[in-house]
């Protein structure tokens, strides 16, 4: 019972390995080509924050798999269009991590729980990357990405 005051105790202060040593967000930088001078560019399906075209924005790892933004041009000329991401890559540095932790707290209280890797997958993303395999994302470095949008809503459309 001690033991597992002292695992409920550790838990808490310190909720997971990855986070703490690699980060559970990421910088990313919105490039929008052929953009509309007056173009609004909105984050997620909900729309509530626009950015402007080559603004750096930071992203929850967590979200990695629903990124999405919306290029909502003011001209009435030019359609609005969504761009969306849905994939993803592990980053293996912070997956070490989080077994270390484990295998140490499994060694230090005999009690094999996976309690920071399931928290590292599952709740805090830390583990997770953008995929480079997807069009239109650019890896800098594990923490900066571009994510190039190619906008066609202006497209005049031959007769």
């Amino acid at each position: 019972m001690k033991y597992l005051k002292i695992l409920f105790v550790l838990s808490i202060l310190n909720t997971n390995c990855a986070s703490i040593l690699c980060k559970n967000d990421y910088v990313a930088k919105v490039h929008v080509i052929n953009c509309p001078d007056d173009a609004k560019i909105y984050i997620g399906k909900k729309g509530l924050d626009s950015i402007k075209n080559n603004q750096y924005i930071k992203i929850n790892r967590t979200d990695i798999n629903r990124v999405s933004f919306t290029v909502k041009p003011q001209n009435k000329k030019c359609a609005e269009q969504t761009f969306e991401f849905i994939q993803l890559d592990s980053r293996i540095p912070p997956l070490i991590a989080s077994l270390v932790c484990d295998l140490t707290l499994t060694l230090l209280f005999e009690i094999p729980i996976p309690a920071f890797t399931y928290t590292d997958i599952y709740y805090t993303g830390a583990i997770f990357k953008p995929s480079i395999k997807e069009p239109g994302v650019q890896q800098l470095n594990n923490d900066y990405y571009i994510y190039h949008l190619k906008y066609s809503g202006c497209d005049e459309k031959p007769q």
